[in-house]
């Protein structure tokens, strides 16, 4: 299988830090699903309930490999900070050097754009960080065509590469 097919455009970037809501959890790999379909509601009430607008898509951010569990915090950037609410706490995307790229297709296939990521990172002789994310562009459901799917990855770089800056 060509892994390049399903990301597109990489290429460097700087972003400013994103104010957010989240839900945080380490998550068997298995009931990522499961946890998506739950965390995602009680963001989006928690908004409604303290009336802050949503300022992006929503978007998974990852630290560290997944072994059998994996640290994710599931969130949506929002137009002020919010209060906590049970598991729904305020959070921040980091700003800083990225690469970054668009998966387009099944989440099935993300794993292909990340390890298309890091390749292309290393040929632009930079070293990647932790902390990854991905943004979900285009919303997922029973009359979206799941190839159609636009995911933007992010995944910091250690500081020091060179190039690129």
């Amino acid at each position: 299988m060509d892994t390049e097919q399903y990301l597109h455009e990489p290429r460097l970037a700087t972003l400013e830090p994103e104010t957010t809501a989240v839900v945080r959890g380490t998550v068997r790999l298995d009931a990522l699903p499961a946890f998506f379909d739950e965390s995602f509601p009680r963001l989006f009430e928690t908004l409604g309930r303290q009336q802050v607008q949503p300022a992006g898509p929503p978007f998974a951010r990852y630290e560290g490999e997944p072994t059998e569990t994996i640290e994710v915090e599931l969130g949506v950037p929002t137009s002020r900070p919010i209060e906590p609410d049970g598991e729904v706490v305020p959070g921040e995307l980091p700003g800083g050097e990225v690469a970054t790229g668009t998966h387009v297709g099944s989440y099935d296939h993300l794993r292909q754009s990340y390890d298309a990521l890091a390749r292309w990172i290393g040929e632009q002789g930079r070293v990647p960080s932790s902390g990854m994310w991905e943004v979900y562009v285009t919303e997922p459901g029973p009359d979206v065509d799941p190839s159609m799917l636009r995911t933007d990855i992010y995944w910091p770089l250690a500081d020091g590469g060179g190039q690129g800056r």
